[in-house]
């Protein structure tokens, strides 16, 4: 899932890719990419556990800044609070 924001796709479509993956080359053991902070939080923690449970792991995790003022000057849709990872990293994904 390189080169696009592949982990801002619905948990549906993730879930699918992730099966269809592993179904046609079941070597695949852990499925990554790049990924920007808020697309997790649309994820409910146990969707986050079954995609951790499926093969999603160690996601490459853009913050461009933590600054409200910034990300709202180069047009990001959440703000500086939500690069607090902490919470949502306890998920293992």
């Amino acid at each position: 899932m390189h080169g696009a924001d592949g982990l801002a796709a619905d948990y549906d479509v993730l879930m699918k890719t992730a099966g269809l993956l592993h179904q046609y080359v079941p070597s695949v053991q852990t499925i990554g990419g790049y990924a920007r902070i808020d697309n997790f939080y649309d994820k409910a923690e146990e969707q986050l556990r079954k995609m951790a449970a499926v093969g999603f792991a160690d996601p490459y995790i853009v913050v461009e800044s933590g600054d409200d003022v910034v990300l709202k000057k180069i047009n990001k849709f959440y703000e500086g609070r939500l690069a607090n990872i902490t919470e949502k990293s306890k998920y293992s994904l």
